[in-house]
């Protein structure tokens, strides 16, 4: 009784299953379209949506092709599923559910559970929308979690012998760029041990003596299954197939002398029995019909393997006996693989001492959790059967396949566009402007060279059309990243001049030329950037109206070219989960320089120095079903020096985005007053705010490309200040030297934000909040909207 409606499945929300759920829901629907509506008829539907002019037009595609619409496809299989399911719960029910005891309400990802030694705890993963993955123990007399590891990512779990220590393995950055799974060793309550580095291995299973662990290594696309060593970290190959086949969870047996593992060949997933030395004793569930059977582990006595399964439709816990020992019991011996559970969501990644008592992983309507269950009688094993359209039992064979040197202009052409609609304004004076254009973006197949395009074209009014730019090229085989780009734009300089005693807003056009390379270092759980390059703007009055360049120059108002160097580093480690409604626990922080210089060619020389500095704590007041509160601070500044360029004033006042400013953006954000309202060639700002979830949306209004997710706010202090090191004199401006706190300005507020998702994958946050300014109480209270997070 928690099936999403078309909205939710299509959303973005955290909530179970989170963004998997467009792959959950929308793979059985397309499934359904192409039974009852043919295979060929869905490929047109394809076809069709993809010819559109106008994007989104899901419906308008369906009623060409299928003379229904999307929604109401949608409503009739969703009404059908439902009644499948309910008449699924029913007989399932009618032959008798197992019992379950759940031992967790973690939902979403808890998995991998494996009994201690002596039966006391069971180690599990969980990995959920509110915190890092962790490992954790619980214990069984107490029922509770006794100890907990957080990880980087999620792994079956492998208990010592002596129950002193878990193996894992998790996924980590070497050399920045691949992302490898190593093995490491939890010493409970003292500390985690790194065993191998870039080395690809997963699944690790101790042998009895502790002193080895059998894992899966993966390189170039074929699996091996070998044993580490633990103290000398020697590796060894156990098995290593000639073909494709692919190996996941191995356990070892008690007695050391066998490996159980699930075993991808050919289509099938089976459980298959290894002895140590890599000889292949015997496929256990080749006698059944084709499914996924996995996770296996032997009981105490190794005398059986228990299993999951999915064969009947649903997956369920099977066992069976362990080839080569003797049952215990006469009754035992010929029964073969049974199965020992009949449950409605799932069960997975069985452990059990005897074979009776069984934790595993239960799968409800909220995700997965740890449970218990007694097996106390068999189930037959009826196995499903999946339409005959969704079947291809036979694939027809590549016959053109060949090796050829790689070309990335194959594949490097661009397949999609994406129309931009600007700003549409009327004045008396202007008139009425229009501002149009396309985005598009593409790459070759192993991302080499990716690149993107913006045209935007801005007619009527009292300009002849004029177009906006944005061309960026990257080359990303090699380390650095290489990046070329060029950009031209029009906008407002946040600058008032006088002409025939009439105020105007000074706007200018800029053409970018850019040549940088990025370096990254990182991690999962820290990332770092460093940039250099060079850049060279040609600045240029975009008035109505002509004005001499020297008229211009008296104010200091610069046009010609700025020509120079720049150079940046940045540093994250904070994160953000599914429920986060900002960021927590960490610090972001950016450190920038600029150099433009006549020696490189500039009109002007000058440099330009910020930096900034931003830390999140999350306070664990509320953790489900909103989230976290945050406390978030923030410190920015710089300073310029050289000539005076006014657009490259330091400016304090107004309201920003929450991306860190560049050097080419000036200003610096404090609300509550008009942008700019401060300037000179020093600035400094700092904020602190106290974020707060109110309302989970998830909702949207059914096939329509927005995805109303949350409603969260803030109550913020901002303060700031903008001043000259130095004095300026013009024919036309004149800037006195001041120190900070000659000229400090300071507010309080609160935000109310919004978050919504656009076109089905973009998330976007809109503000609107009311800011009390200190220094300007006459104005009261001053109300404003923006797009982005403040910081």
């Amino acid at each position: 009784n928690r099936w999403l409606t078309q909205a939710q499945a299509g959303g973005l929300s955290p909530t179970w299953p989170g963004g998997s759920a467009r792959y959950f829901y929308g793979s059985k629907f397309l499934g359904w379209v192409a039974q009852t509506q043919g295979m060929n008829q869905l490929a047109e539907y394809f076809h069709d949506y993809a010819g559109n002019f106008i994007p989104y037009r899901v419906n308008a595609s369906a009623k060409n092709v299928f003379g229904k619409s999307i929604n109401e496809l949608w409503r009739t299989w969703s009404d059908e599923q439902q009644r499948i399911f309910r008449d699924e719960h029913a007989r399932l029910a009618s032959e008798g559910l197992s019992t379950r005891e759940r031992l967790t309400q973690l939902g979403y990802e808890t998995k991998y559970p494996a009994l201690s030694p002596d039966g006391t705890r069971v180690a599990y993963t969980h990995d959920g929308p509110y915190e890092w993955p962790t490992i954790r123990v619980y214990d069984l007399a107490t029922k509770r979690d006794v100890a907990t590891q957080r990880v980087n990512s999620t792994s079956p779990v492998s208990w010592s012998a002596d129950g002193t220590s878990i193996a894992f393995s998790q996924l980590d950055y070497r050399g920045s760029f691949a992302l490898l799974s190593d093995l490491y060793i939890w010493r409970v309550g003292r500390g985690v041990e790194r065993l191998t580095y870039g080395a690809r291995l997963k699944d690790p299973s101790f042998t009895p003596d502790g002193r080895s662990i059998v894992a899966v290594e993966s390189r170039a696309g074929r699996n091996r299954l070998i044993e580490l060593d633990v103290a000398t970290r020697a590796m060894k190959t156990i098995v290593e197939p000639g073909d494709f086949t692919q190996f996941s969870e191995p356990s070892v047996s008690h007695d050391g002398s066998r490996i159980a593992v699930a075993e991808w060949r050919e289509g099938r997933i089976d459980v298959v029995l290894y002895d140590r030395g890599g000889k292949r004793i015997a496929n256990l569930t080749e006698s059944l019909a084709r499914a996924t059977y996995a996770s296996p582990r032997f009981t105490s006595e190794d005398s059986f393997i228990l299993f999951g399964g999915d064969v009947t439709g649903v997956s369920n816990i099977y066992v069976v006996p362990s080839p080569g020992l003797r049952p215990p019991s006469p009754a035992a011996a010929g029964e073969g693989v049974r199965r020992l559970t009949n449950v409605y969501g799932g069960a997975f990644f069985p452990t059990s001492s005897d074979g009776k008592r069984i934790y595993y992983i239960d799968y409800s309507s909220t995700g997965f959790d740890l449970a218990a269950t007694d097996a106390t009688r068999d189930f037959p094993i009826v196995p499903r059967t999946l339409p005959a359209a969704l079947v291809r039992e036979n694939p027809p064979p590549i016959t053109d396949a060949h090796d050829e040197p790689y070309r990335p202009s194959r594949t490097i052409r661009p397949r999609w566009w994406m129309p931009i609609l600007g700003e549409i304004t009327t004045t008396e004076s202007s008139g009425t402007r229009v501002e149009a254009g396309a985005y598009t973006a593409g790459g070759d197949a192993l991302g080499f060279h990716t690149y993107s395009a913006e045209l935007l074209a801005r007619t009527g009014g009292d300009k002849s059309t004029q177009l906006d730019y944005s061309i960026v090229y990257s080359y990303d085989r090699w380390y650095p990243t290489f990046t070329l780009a060029g950009f031209g734009y029009s906008d407002d300089a946040d600058i008032t001049i006088v002409r025939d005693a009439e105020p105007t807003t000074y706007r200018e056009r800029t053409d970018r030329a850019l040549a940088q390379m990025t370096i990254p270092y990182r991690r999962v759980r820290w990332q770092t950037y460093a940039t250099g390059g060079v850049v060279r703007d040609h600045i240029e009055s975009d008035l109505p109206f002509d004005i001499a360049p020297s008229s211009l120059a008296r104010a200091g108002i610069f046009t010609g070219t700025l020509q120079g160097i720049r150079a940046g580093v940045t540093f994250n480690n904070a994160t953000e989960f599914g429920f986060s409604i900002s960021p927590e626990n960490g610090i972001t922080t950016l450190v920038e320089a600029e150099n433009l210089s006549r020696a490189l060619g500039s009109d002007a020389s000058l440099r330009q120095y910020r930096g900034e500095l931003r830390g999140y704590r999350a306070i664990p007041f509320a953790r489900a079903p909103l989230g976290r509160h945050v406390i978030a601070a923030r410190v920015a500044g710089g300073t310029t020096s050289g000539d005076f360029v006014l657009q490259r004033e330091l400016k304090v006042g107004g309201i920003a985005e929450g991306e860190f400013a560049m050097l080419d953006t000036t200003r610096f954000s404090v609300r509550g007053y008009e942008g700019g309202v401060l300037r000179g060639d020093s600035a400094a700002i700092a904020s602190v705010e106290y974020r707060f979830p109110i309302w989970q949306i998830d909702r949207g209004p059914g096939a329509w490309p927005i995805f109303f997710n949350r409603i969260l706010g803030d109550v913020f202090y901002d303060t700031g200040s903008a001043w000259n090191r130095r004095a300026v004199t013009l024919p036309a401006l004149t800037r006195p030297r001041s120190s900070a706190m000659d000229r400090r300005i300071s507010s309080a507020g609160v935000e109310l934000a919004f978050d919504v998702v656009l076109g089905f994958f973009s998330p976007l946050r809109y503000r609107i909040g009311a800011a009390y300014p200190f220094e300007d109480r006459g104005n009261g209270v001053n109300f404003y909207a923006a797009f982005g997070s403040s910081f």
